[in-house]
């Protein structure tokens, strides 16, 4: 059934927002994307043999996990 939330009452946008992000965070999404990235990252760091560093490995992967999610926001559009 379609429900759409009143937004326009004071705190309504605000009150939905934390209840989809707790709804989110309880089903621990951000855990599961970064465990997806990081299994493929190690994957093909593994199949084309390359070796870092722990310091280098792990600044690699901050920089791979930001340009994943820069680019998933980009494709949501410029105006969300």
């Amino acid at each position: 059934m379609f429900n759409p939330p009143d937004l326009s009452q004071p705190g309504a946008y605000f009150d939905l927002r934390k209840r989809v992000t707790h709804s989110l965070q309880s089903a621990k999404v951000d855990e599961r994307v970064f465990e997806a990235v990081q299994q493929l990252f190690e994957q093909t760091l593994n199949s084309e043999h390359i070796v870092l560093a722990r310091n280098e490995k792990d600044r690699l992967l901050r920089q791979i996990v930001r340009s994943i999610l820069t680019d998933m926001l980009a494709k949501m559009g410029h105006d969300r």
